[in-house]
């Protein structure tokens, strides 16, 4: 039993891994964010996190 459950999860975690892959982030106010953050969550378990970028002086902004 211990593991089909094992099985089961490692082809859940795999088969999301393989989705966020090839689907860019869409924007977080659209219908498919949720969806997205979900996969997301089940492949890498933590949460996303918004991109950071420095611009020329060093300063974080989003």
């Amino acid at each position: 039993i211990a593991g089909n459950m094992i099985a089961v999860v490692t082809t859940i975690v795999t088969i999301c891994t393989l989705i966020i892959r090839f689907w860019k982030m869409p924007e977080p106010t659209s219908k498919g964010y949720k969806l997205w953050k979900l996969l997301h969550v089940l492949a890498s378990f933590k949460t996303p996190t918004t991109i950071k970028v420095e611009n020329k002086n060093g300063q974080k902004i989003d």
